[in-house]
C-alpha cells in the first residue's frame, strides 16, 4: 500500500516512530505469529486528525513526549489483532457470522492517574446496510467515568488497490477516518 499516498503517509508515521524494521520486516509490538486486520486511514483522514489536534504533524512527532505518545497511539490503534476480517460485501462479519465484533487493538496503554497498566483498548466492528465494514474505537471506562475516549469511526474505502490487500496472516483496508483514542484528565 506504500505505492499510494494513503499507505505512504501511514507508513511514514511508522518510520518516524522507528517501529518498522526494514531488515527483518517486523513492526515493534506486532507478533509474527498473530493474525491482523490493519486499517490505514486515507491521507485526507490523517490530515484531518492533524488539523483537529488529535495527531501531531509528521515533522512534529519527535518534538515532545506528548506528540510521540499521540502518534504511537494513532499507529497501534490501527492494528487489530486476533482475526483477519475481509470486506466481502456480505451482511455479516466472517469468519464467525457475526453482526458485530469487538477486536483488541495492538495498543496497550499505561496511565498512572487512572491506575491503568498495559491496558488493551478495543475497536467495535460492524457491518453497515451495504455490507461495508465500520470500525469504532470503544471508550474505556473506570467506574462510570470515561478515562479513555474512542474518537471517530472509520468505514472501509472500497477500491481494489486500497482494501482487501492480503498479506501473510493479515488483511489491509483503507478507511475514511482515523481511529483515535484520547486520554481524558482525571477530575
Amino acid at each position: 500500500m506504500t505505492d499510494n499516498p494513503d499507505g505512504k503517509l501511514f507508513k511514514d508515521y511508522l518510520d518516524k516512530l522507528t517501529l518498522y524494521n526494514a531488515t527483518d520486516q517486523t513492526i515493534t509490538g506486532i507478533s509474527k505469529a498473530g493474525f491482523y486486520t490493519v486499517l490505514v486511514p486515507t491521507k485526507a483522514a490523517i490530515e484531518q486528525a492533524v488539523a483537529s489536534g488529535l495527531l501531531p504533524a509528521l515533522n512534529d512527532v519527535l518534538l515532545t513526549d506528548e506528540n510521540q505518545s499521540k502518534a504511537y497511539i494513532f499507529v497501534m490503534t490501527h492494528f487489530l489483532s486476533g482475526v483477519v476480517i475481509p470486506d466481502d460485501g456480505t451482511p455479516r462479519i466472517d469468519p464467525g457470522n457475526y453482526e458485530t465484533l469487538s477486536m483488541p487493538t495492538s495498543l496497550k496503554i499505561t496511565v498512572p492517574e487512572w491506575d491503568l497498566v498495559s491496558t488493551r483498548l478495543y475497536v467495535n466492528v460492524a457491518k453497515q446496510t451495504d455490507g461495508t465494514l465500520k470500525f469504532t474505537p470503544r471508550n474505556y471506562e473506570v467506574g462510570t467515568t470515561v478515562a479513555v475516549e474512542g474518537v471517530n469511526n472509520g468505514t472501509v474505502v472500497r477500491d481494489v488497490k486500497k482494501s482487501n490487500v492480503m498479506g501473510p496472516r493479515a488483511v489491509i483496508h483503507a478507511i475514511d477516518h482515523a481511529l483515535l483514542f484520547k486520554i481524558n484528565p482525571k477530575q
